[in-house]
């Protein structure tokens, strides 16, 4: 299961922001309705691809979250991905 954040904001008229608060409360559920269901849990993507530090921050909570994966839209975002689950 993939949580599409910027869908997700899209959808409700929310601004994203680099914190995510728009979208913390559907980001939780998605990864718990994905451990109900027994599904793996795909994360939003980071869309500032030149933004490591803000990458491996978001990478980092996800992880904490229970996702079991991270979206990326750059090859260079992988191994920040990769480290942080």
């Amino acid at each position: 299961m993939i949580f599409g954040a910027e869908d997700y904001a899209g959808d409700l008229g929310a601004k994203r922001s680099t914190a995510g608060d728009e979208v913390f409360w559907a980001r939780s559920a998605v990864v718990a309705h994905a451990a109900a269901f027994d599904l793996q849990a795909i994360d939003m993507l980071w869309v500032d691809f030149k933004d490591s530090d803000g990458l491996g921050r978001v990478a980092a909570e996800g992880a904490q979250l229970g996702y079991e994966g991270m979206q990326v839209i750059h090859p260079d975002q992988v191994e920040v991905v990769q480290r942080a689950f």
